[in-house]
């Protein structure tokens, strides 16, 4: 049998479990994609000269920052949710332990929310620099 839920059971299932951001939230596909950049068959060094790609970025980049760091990092489940989430062009990051923020890596940083080692659970990468971003990148 299904069980129907009411409204406020709804919500309460939904705004009571936890939640885990976690992979690189400048990834090509919202920048390429969604964002429409233009230029993705160039590899990223070639797109650091681009004027116009690295505009797009930092466009994207104010708009899903901004509302990981609104309603994630600093929403009211705060306490209990977990953001891995670095600045990088690579959406699905290339290995386990490849990618560091605040000196963890995805790993570590997972470990740590999952059994409540009382680290910083919030780490999202906010750097703006098209270098950076390219950095974890592959090409």
């Amino acid at each position: 049998m299904i069980r129907s839920y009411s409204p406020q059971e709804r919500n309460w299932l939904f705004y009571n479990v936890c939640v885990v951001v976690y992979g690189g939230w400048m990834g090509e596909q919202q920048v390429f994609n969604q964002g429409k950049c233009p230029s993705k068959g160039n590899t990223c060094g070639d797109l650091l000269k681009d004027k116009t790609a690295t505009s797009y970025w930092g466009y994207i980049r104010e708009s899903i920052a901004g509302s990981l760091a609104s309603l994630v990092v600093n929403g009211t489940k705060a306490h209990q949710d977990g953001v891995f989430a670095p600045a990088c062009l690579e959406h699905c990051m290339p290995s386990w332990q490849g990618n560091q923020v605040r000196g963890r890596n995805d790993q570590q940083a997972f470990g740590d929310w999952f059994f409540r080692r009382g680290k910083q659970d919030m780490s999202l990468d906010m750097t703006a620099d098209p270098t950076h971003l390219c950095a974890c990148a592959k090409g």
